[in-house]
């Protein structure tokens, strides 16, 4: 049954890459630059549900928006949780890229690199 989800949701990433996907590589001089780096995405536990009760997924994007644009897709409503309609990141959300919070970075517009992982981190406050 897991894979049977995983390859549906990984199966729409991969059409969302091709979608994104410039058309340089029908004529087949792709280079580097126009290729779409796939991440794996960690989620903490009040999070899981909204992904199918996984501990994390694999996501294509060029940047951290791309990211959660495609998540979105694959999980509908996950955006909410971590993002404000107006497009900024949640202040509880932390959203680290290889160890660095992108908060530090360039925010949603920080670049992915192929292999990096992701963790979204949701702040635990109260007294």
């Amino acid at each position: 049954m897991f894979w049977i989800e995983h390859h549906k949701s990984r199966s729409s990433i991969v059409e969302l890459a091709r979608e994104k996907a410039p058309l340089a590589e029908s004529a087949g001089n792709m280079s580097v630059a126009d290729t779409i780096p796939t991440i794996v995405v960690s989620f903490p536990d009040a999070l899981r549900a909204r992904i199918g009760n996984r501990t994390s997924v694999t996501v294509a994007g060029r940047t951290v928006r791309e990211i959660i644009d495609a998540l979105e897709q694959d999980f509908p409503g996950v955006r909410f949780n971590l993002c404000y309609e107006t497009g900024l990141l949640r202040p509880y959300v932390n959203i680290f890229l290889d160890r660095q919070n992108i908060r530090y970075l360039q925010g949603l517009d920080t670049a992915i690199m192929a292999g990096a992982k992701m963790h979204i981190l949701q702040s635990v406050a109260g007294g």
